[in-house]
This record gives structure tokens, sequence and C-alpha cells, in this order.
């Protein structure tokens, strides 16, 4: 049995229209900041912080419609990873946010770090380690890190 929820997820146009209000919003604040592809080709490290919150939009979205959270980590080691998509079953996985291949490898070092930090019983380990990059196709690496591409989440 299929309810009116499950049923929205699983429609690729409510997909579609999803990311295309996303892009859209996103568009019409960078407009109301005065911002252009010039102003973000010149400064990279904003056009990051700008792809990594769009990120953690989408991220929310595909964690609510499926009953989990999105949390942001950082310990007193100075170790941050960008989100932790937790379900309230315990079962967690940890996505590192990169705009472009360059930092992929720092990316896998951090989730790498996280993983081998949990080993209490009380906190199972991750399902998967993810990052989601602005470029590029999706392959698993060696050490069984993810490198996904955005334009992949909507598909």
């Amino acid at each position: 049995v299929s309810s009116k929820k499950d049923s929205v997820i699983k429609s690729k146009k409510n997909i579609e229209t999803q990311t295309e209000n996303t892009t859209q919003k996103i568009n019409e604040k960078k407009k109301d900041l005065g911002i252009n592809q010039q102003n973000l080709l010149n400064n990279l490290q904003f056009a990051g912080f700008l792809f990594e919150s769009m990120v953690i939009h989408d991220l929310r979205v595909y964690s609510q419609a499926n009953d989990a959270k999105v949390y942001h980590y950082r310990d007193s080691s100075g170790l941050e990873v960008d989100g932790i998509v937790q379900k309230y079953n315990g079962d967690w996985c940890a996505f590192e946010i990169k705009l472009g291949s360059g930092q992929i490898e720092e990316a896998a070092a951090n989730l790498l770090r996280l993983a081998r930090l949990v080993t209490s019983d009380k906190c199972p380990a991750p399902k998967s380690l993810n990052i989601i990059t602005g470029t590029g196709m999706g392959y698993t690496r060696k050490d069984g890190v993810n490198v996904i591409s955005f334009a992949s989440l909507g598909a």
C-alpha cells in the first residue's frame, strides 16, 4: 500500500519541480545579493559556501521524506563533517560537500577519521561515507567512500 507521501517522493515530475524551485530560489538570492557568474569565479570560497548550502538544503528535503534528520559535526580536535544524516532508528551516514574534485582527498580523510572515532556500542558504525561534488561522475573509492555528483541527487 502506497501513501500519498510515498507517491510524491517517487514522482519524477515532483522531484524535478523541487529542483527547479531550489534553483530558482538560488538564482533569486544571487540577484538580490548582486552576485553574477564572474563574482563567483573570482571568489571560489564563497561559491563553495553557496554550493554547500544548496546541497544541505536538498539533503534536508530528502531526509525529511525518509524519516531522518540532518546534522553538522564538529569536535574539539577540529574535525568537521558537513552533514550527518541520521534515521530515527539510529542508522546514519556522513557527507562532505565539495564544489570541486580537488578537495576529494581531504574530504575522504575527514570521513574516514570520523568513522574511526565511532567505536562505541551506543553508536553504530556509519552505513556509508559520502562526498557530494559539483563536478564529475559518481564512483566508490578503494577505501569505500562514495563520491556522488550533485546532479545525480535529483535523478
